[in-house]
């Protein structure tokens, strides 16, 4: 696939190619040494409106990025990251998923330097306290596909 510039438009491109913009580029991004090693499609069942969603799999990435492997416990996030989108045809899906794949990867990957440790106290009026948002209850963290741990967990892990 040849990437054009952001700012060139193909006007011997059908009308449906022209509707799809950069879209398209996102293809880049699957393959076997990919970002996305593959896209998948969910089936529609029957009744369902013929509204495509496609997968796109990013595999497990707490086997290659530490904050999601810390995050997780340890535990694999194999198709729990994986970005899904829908679109008025497959080829619109499948791109969206990609995109979505690759904001839920951006949003995992973290430089750990760039990262402030401290406490509420040592942080002062400078953070929101991790208490002042919603936290699971006991019941929710025991669920097994649940990969969050309590705040406090973190705090005393990090030093």
């Amino acid at each position: 696939m040849s990437v054009q510039p952001i700012d060139r438009v193909n006007l011997n491109a059908s009308r449906d190619e022209r509707s799809l913009g950069d879209l398209p580029r996102v293809a880049a991004l699957i393959g076997d040494y990919g970002l996305v090693s593959k896209t998948y499609g969910m089936p529609i069942r029957h009744g369902d409106p013929r509204f495509p969603i496609t997968c796109g799999s990013l595999g497990d990435l707490a086997t290659v990025i530490p904050n999601v492997a810390e995050c997780t416990r340890g535990k694999g996030v194999r198709g729990g990251l994986d970005g899904a989108g829908g679109g008025v045809d497959g080829d619109r899906a499948r791109y969206v998923s990609v995109a979505e794949s690759l904001e839920r990867y951006s949003s995992s990957v973290v430089d750990t330097d760039q990262l402030l440790w401290a406490t509420p106290a040592e942080l002062g009026d400078t953070a929101v306290s991790p208490e002042a948002f919603p936290q699971c209850s006991e019941t929710e963290l025991a669920i097994p596909r649940v990969f969050t741990v309590p705040w406090t967990s973190i705090a005393r892990s990090a030093g």
